[in-house]
């Protein structure tokens, strides 16, 4: 089956593609300041957010029950397990995420992730492209969103360098979607169909 040019598409079909991307691209916006404000983007705050190798937090330790901060003598502050706090100390906590929060953040994102990559990859594989491109761009959004979270439990049981692998995962992925993002839209809008 010959699928046709992207330029060749029917109107509703080009906005379909379009307004998805569009989509996307606000997401992508919003994991990144998101992920600048809450972890922040130096190998600095990523180490302190996801290594768990004997390290102080503000005073309380950070225990892998969940994140539910304990006194020194790790005995829970109240028979919930929460310590009585201030807004200003609030302010101050710094963001960690145990294996608890760090696997489901992986489970939901990498699926999210496999399927956004797939369809990212159906349309690059209906372009243009020569296919040593589209070699080269269809595993990018697979292996970015892999590689943050492999670089996250590195990160985690590992190494603190592996903090690099997590910034490198994240640039790919933003390159990766940005030249997809205007390939495909080039395609649509401004070629002439064949």
């Amino acid at each position: 089956m010959k699928l046709p040019p992207l330029s060749g598409l029917p109107l509703s079909a080009k906005l379909l593609v379009t307004c998805f991307l569009i989509t996307l691209a606000f997401g992508n916006v919003a994991a990144g300041i998101y992920t600048q404000k809450y972890v922040g983007i130096s190998v600095e705050s990523l180490v302190e957010t996801y290594s768990e190798r004997d390290r102080e937090h503000g005073g309380a330790e950070h225990s892998r029950d969940g994140g539910a901060p304990h006194t020194q003598d790790e005995s829970p502050a109240n028979r919930f397990g929460e310590t009585p706090i201030t807004l200003d100390q609030v302010r101050e906590m710094k963001h960690r995420v145990d294996l608890k929060l760090l696997l489901q953040d992986a489970h939901v994102h990498l699926f999210g992730h496999g399927v956004l990559s797939m369809f990212l990859g159906i349309l690059v594989f209906w372009t243009r492209l020569s296919e040593k491109w589209k070699i080269a761009l269809i595993p990018l959004p697979f292996l970015g969103g892999t590689l943050d979270f492999a670089g996250m439990f590195l990160v985690k049981f590992v190494a603190d360098a592996f903090a690099y692998l997590i910034m490198a995962a994240g640039t790919l992925t933003g390159i990766g979607f940005v030249v997809v993002f205007f390939v495909v839209n080039y395609e649509l809008w401004f070629l002439r169909p064949q």
